[in-house]
This record gives structure tokens, sequence and C-alpha cells, in this order.
């Protein structure tokens, strides 16, 4: 033992680039089991943790533990190696930049972990509610890898900037590059841009039945770049999403009820009886349907063909079908009690009077 002590004793003793090397060598392998020791501990304190707690959070770091690679425990066991070590400046430089990347790597890596675990967790969250349509995980998903694009491009700026590359020309440059890249793709990025839009605002949803100017019907799928609508007629109308934010859109899913305006006419000649009695008749067809509800019913006006009557009632239900029927039903009854009454509808008619000439 003593012959042992002897010689560590010349060896630091030893003068000159050997003594620095020895020492380096001795940090390297000093470092490398510090920081695998480190390893381990923390991973035992995450998983007894994890045992004691429901929060899947604790899987994730155990993940992000377990998930180091060996290069980040050798370069970084090199890195503080290199003090004691005589290496010439772009060695030096070398190491540095070389501990850097593999750190910079591990961080970014950690922190895809997170964001995804961020990302899930607020969509499962969400959807045990009922509130996620697939338009809303569409972009959650491109917002999390948006959010991952960003930390990339931090972490590569922040290792050229300690390479003592300008990072403010190579941005300046990578700008102009970007502009025309974002000019030729202007109206992709406009309807993603409008994606994100729409799941902010939430103006219709998959499901809803909307109109657009002369075009109607059900949405069936909101992504990134369009919106997909099922018609009455039965095609898919594809619509892009940075149109959808441009124009005046009606949602009827939206509506609780529906107000109905109809009109009609009856001939001239009627007794006045009879004209006085049409609101109520109108009245008794109406809420003869319990999801009509009756407003009023007027003589309005009298016109070419006929007296003019104008009826306002409310369909308590946001169904086209629905509000449909109940106007067939409307219809169809007051047909029946006019034929019953006597009094004929008014249609485009012309008489014509011819008198001899004397």
């Amino acid at each position: 033992m003593t012959e042992i002590w002897d010689g560590l004793l010349r060896v630091v003793a030893v003068e000159g680039p050997l003594r620095g090397w020895l020492a380096a060598i001795f940090a390297f392998f000093a470092a490398l089991i510090l920081l695998k020791l480190s390893k381990g501990r923390l991973l035992a304190m995450v998983r007894r943790l994890a045992d004691r707690t429901e929060n899947d959070l604790d899987d994730v770091l155990t993940a992000i533990l377990e998930g180091i690679r060996q290069p980040f425990f050798y370069l970084s066991a090199l890195y503080l190696g290199g003090f004691w070590a005589p290496l010439p400046a772009w060695g030096s430089r070398a190491l540095t930049v070389a501990f850097m990347a593999v750190v910079a790597f591990e961080v970014v890596i950690a922190l895809h972990r997170l964001t995804d675990y961020a990302i899930s967790r607020y969509m499962d969250g969400r959807t045990k509610t009922g509130e996620m349509s697939g338009h809303q995980a569409a972009v959650m998903k491109a917002a999390g890898g948006g959010i991952k694009g960003i930390l990339w491009v931090l972490a590569v700026v922040l290792l050229l900037s300690n390479m003592g590359i300008n990072v403010s020309s190579l941005l300046a440059g990578v700008g102009i590059g970007g502009i025309a890249i974002a000019l030729a793709a202007q109206s992709v990025l406009s309807d993603v841009f409008s994606s994100f839009s729409i799941y902010a605002d939430k103006p219709f949803e998959v499901g809803d039945f909307i109109v657009i100017g002369n075009d109607g019907g059900t949405v069936e799928y909101i992504g990134l770049k369009s919106t997909r609508i099922m018609t009455l007629q039965g095609e898919q109308m594809v619509v892009p999403n940075r149109e959808l934010t441009q124009v005046r859109i009606q949602n009827f899913r939206k509506m609780r009820r529906r107000r109905v305006v109809m009109n009609f006419g009856v001939v001239y000649g009627l007794p006045a009886d009879k004209l006085q009695a049409i609101p109520e008749m109108v009245r008794q067809a109406v809420e003869k349907n319990k999801e009509a509800e009756m407003e009023r019913c007027h003589l309005s006006g009298f016109g070419n063909s006929g007296l003019e009557y104008e009826v306002v009632f409310f369909v308590n239900s946001p169904d086209y079908i629905v509000y449909m029927d109940i106007r067939q039903r409307i219809n169809l009854d007051l047909y029946v009690a006019f034929e019953g009454e006597g009094i004929g509808f008014a249609y485009p008619t012309q008489t014509i009077h011819l008198s001899r000439a004397e």
C-alpha cells in the first residue's frame, strides 16, 4: 500500500504537459462516474415520487432521465476534463461547441416531451368534456409542431453564436429568404393562420349548419388549409379557410328558434266578416303544433290580385326538417279551413272589360 501511495505522489509531482493530461484523464473519469451516479439517484427519486402520486408528469420526467444518451455523459466529462488538458485554442473551442451542442440537444428533446405532455393533457381534458373537435385537435398538434420548431431554431442560434458566427447577419439573410418563401406560399400561410383564427374565435364547429352567401351545408371537417361542407344537394364543398374569415357566415346551429314570415292572399269580393275571421283561423292552424308559437296575423294590404295577409310565427326548433314539417302542416290546415269557409286564395288574374263602340 505504501508503494502505491508513493507512486501516486511521484505522478502528482510530474511537471509539464504530462501532468495536465493526467489531471484531465482523472477529471474525465471522475466526472463520468459522478454524472452517471447522479442520473441513477435522480431516477430513483422520481420513481419513488411516481409511486406516491397519481400524476403522470412523473412518468414524463422518468422518460426524460432515461432518454439521456451516452454522448451527453462522455462529452460533458471531456469538457470538464479539458479544463486541465493543455489543449490548443481551437481544441478548446471545438470541445466547448461539442459540449454545448449535446447539452442543447438533450434540453430540446426534454422540452419536446414536456410540450407533448402539456398538449396531450389539454386535449384529453377537452375530449372528456366533449369540447375537442377534429379541427381543434389538428390545430393543437400544429401548435405543438410550431413550438418544437422554435425550440430547435433557438438552439441552433445559440450554438452558432457561441461558435463566433455573426448571427445577426445570418438572420438577416435568412429573413430575406423567409420573406421570399412567405410570398410564394402566401395563400397557404393565409389559410393556416385563418385556421388558428377559426379555432380561437369558434364561429362554427363540426356538425354546424352554416350558410355562406348562396351556399350552405353541414360542416364535416375543419383542417389547417380548408373546411369541408356537405351541402343539402349531397355534394361536398371545399372552402379555403381564408375565405371563411372574410365573409359573413350564418350559423343555424346557434339558433334556438326560427322566426317565420308567411304571406298569402285571398280573392276580392269576400264578406268583411270572413276577412275578420281569417286571423283566428290562422292562429288555430299555427297553435295546433306544439313547437309553433303564434305572434300576429294582419290584413297587410290590397294587392293587384287579391287581399294580402302577413303572418308571423315562431318555430321553437333549429332543425330545418322540423321547421318545414310544421310549415307544411300549417299550409295544409289553412287550405282545408279556407275551403270549408268558401275562401279562395288569390292568384294572378286579369279582367278585361269590353265596350261596344257607338
